[in-house]
């Protein structure tokens, strides 16, 4: 069964995607259905959904729970430091942000996230580093 998948992994592939398309309602109901009966599950994918989606898009390796966890302890911390600015700010305040836009290539990995404080994060966007820095932003070394 494995040498037969390898070998004609293009046409399964094909054969799949057409099923799909053509069988978009009954999946969607399917989908509906394991929601309700996996509410806990279905709730922890939703929260990741977003980075997960686009994280996969840009080939990346993700840990939603090690990255949940970091979050987790960050935003119960007494008080974080900006990394940009290195402004001083309450961890429940603390909003985190890609070093590297994940649509700009960055990935959605504990290595690509920092700390940020809300202007930095809101400034900063999804431009790179060198180029935020071009509108006058100064921010700590990497």
């Amino acid at each position: 069964m494995k040498r037969y998948y390898h070998k004609n992994k293009a046409m399964l592939k094909a054969k799949s995607n057409r099923y799909h398309h053509s069988h978009k309602v009954a999946a969607n109901e399917r989908t509906r259905q394991w929601h309700k009966s996996n509410p806990a599950q279905s709730k922890a994918n939703k929260s990741n959904a977003k980075h997960t989606r686009r994280a996969k898009e840009y080939a990346t390796r993700v840990n939603p729970y090690g990255i949940y966890q970091w979050m987790k302890r960050v935003k119960s911390t007494p008080v974080v430091t900006c990394h940009w600015c290195g402004e001083s700010m309450l961890g429940i305040l603390a909003v985190f942000d890609h070093v590297i836009a994940i649509s700009k290539g960055g990935a959605h990995t504990l290595e690509n996230l920092c700390v940020s404080c809300g202007s930095c994060n809101s400034s900063k966007k999804d431009k790179l580093p060198h180029q935020w820095s071009v509108y006058g932003q100064s921010f700590l070394s990497l």
